[in-house]
Order: structure tokens, then sequence, then C-alpha cells
């Protein structure tokens, strides 16, 4: 990793999907290590810093994708650059104007890549936020508080040594629910939401830890979050083969709407 060797990059390991499976820290040379790892694809992304705020500020974050790692060979050796980057800070308040605290935040790149399926970042108790090592470029934005619709935004521009504001209200939404009775709703499902505005991000798509705790309260149950209302179509997909495809009409006189998938 090249940079200020002293300011320890973060240098986060993710598998296929997205979850982080590694973290190391550049040491004076700027070199990071991950040792035992299993067979598998990964992608590496140098920069940032983890959930306890650890790492360099001011450095933008660079994705290594399809990293093969197999037992027997030889490990990979993976050399970047980071930017210099800019910083997004914003407010999260709700249509009365009061602060929503502990609302999740998401960032994702000009591809629209999520640098993180699990939020790292979350509101404070003024409602603020800070989403720090942006590297130059559009990004978008997604916020969700369970007891709101989510948020998400596009279009905001970063530059290096700037910062970018960004001030975001909640809206009332309707919570959205798949019941799976009699198959487990973690076997290599998935589940696709489009609405007026394109591809919703569900809690599967982007997760934070109360979605976690909510997952193992609620076995045989899918809890998609909160959408605003209107029409959406939602797909049940496993290994790339549509078992559901369904047309809801979301009405915050109906909350939650719930959904019930049978396996074929």
């Amino acid at each position: 990793v090249q940079g200020p060797a002293a300011e320890r990059p973060d240098v986060p390991l993710m598998e296929t999907l997205g979850w982080r499976v590694g973290e190391a820290y550049s040491d004076t040379d700027g070199v990071a290590r991950f040792e035992h790892l299993p067979d598998g694809t990964y992608t590496v992304v140098a920069g940032g810093m983890n959930l306890l705020g650890v790492g360099a500020k001011g450095w933008g974050t660079v994705r290594v994708p399809d990293v093969r790692v197999a037992a027997g060979e030889v490990g990979f050796q993976v050399q970047v650059e980071l930017p210099s980057a800019g910083r997004i800070e914003g407010v999260v308040t709700d249509p009365e104007g009061n602060a929503v605290v502990g609302a999740s935040v998401w960032a994702a790149d000009r591809t629209g890549t999520w640098l993180s399926v699990l939020s790292e970042v979350a509101s404070d108790s003024a409602g603020r936020f800070t989403l720090e090592n942006h590297e130059e470029g559009v990004w978008t934005v997604a916020i969700r508080e369970r007891n709101w619709a989510r948020s998400l935004t596009d279009g905001l521009n970063v530059r290096p040594g700037e910062t970018t504001t960004h001030a975001v209200t909640l809206q009332r939404g309707v919570a959205v629910r798949v019941q799976t009775p009699d198959i487990d709703p973690w076997a290599e499902l998935q589940v696709q939401a489009t609405g007026p505005s394109g591809k919703v991000p569900t809690t599967l798509d982007l997760s934070s830890i109360n979605d976690m705790f909510a997952r193992t309260a609620t076995a045989g149950t899918w809890d998609l979050g909160r959408f605003e209302p209107g029409s959406y179509s939602l797909w049940v997909v496993q290994r790339g083969e549509v078992l559901m495809e369904e047309t809801v009409d979301l009405s915050l006189s109906r909350d939650p709407h719930v959904l019930t998938f049978q396996a074929p």
C-alpha cells in the first residue's frame, strides 16, 4: 500500500459475497499481510477505517476484486496506490425535523459497488454522520433506520480535501416481510426488489448489526426493511433461478405487508 505508512491504512479482506472476513494494517514499509486463507475468491480493499475508527483519514479506497486463493499454491501479492480523498457529512431527520439516531449509512462508488454490505457508520445523537476516505467522483448514499423508509441518494460529488454535505429527511414507510415456512430462508436464497426509482436495496443487500440480531430472532422470515408507498416487483431467486415473482402495491394502510413463499 503506497501512502503514509505511519497512518496505518486499513486493509479489509472480503469474500465474493461482500462480507469482511479479515483485516490487516500496513506496516512502516506499507505492507499488509493475510495468512491461512481458505480456498476461495476474495476482494482486497485498501484504505478507509474499520468499525472502531482505526485507520488512516484522507486517503481513498482501492478495491482489487477476483483474487483467487487455492490450497497448496503460492500466495498473492497486490500493490495499490491510494488516492487523496474527501468526505461526506450529513444529518438525518424525520418529517418533523427531529434528529434520527442510529440510522445506518452506506456508500457506493460510481460503478454502483457498495464499499461494504455491512454498515460501518451510523448517525449520532444529533442525527449527524461522517463518511471518510472517499476518492474523487460521484457517490451514492443509502440510509436506513428501522422505523422509517430507506433513503437512496445518488449524484453526490466528492473532491479531494473537501467536504460534501448531505441532509436527509426520512419518510414513513411500509415494512415488507417474506415468510418461508417450509424452507431455510438462508439456503442460498436471494430477494431482489425494484420500485418506482429502479432497484431497491433490501436488508439482504445492505445489512447492519441490528439486522443480524433480527434475523436470529425471526427464523423463517425475511424482514426486507421499510419501503416508501408505491408499486414494487419482488423476486425470490436461488442460484440464478427465479422461484417467485410478485408485484405488490404498498400502502401505509397495510403495514406490514407480508408475502408467503412456498418452495417449489
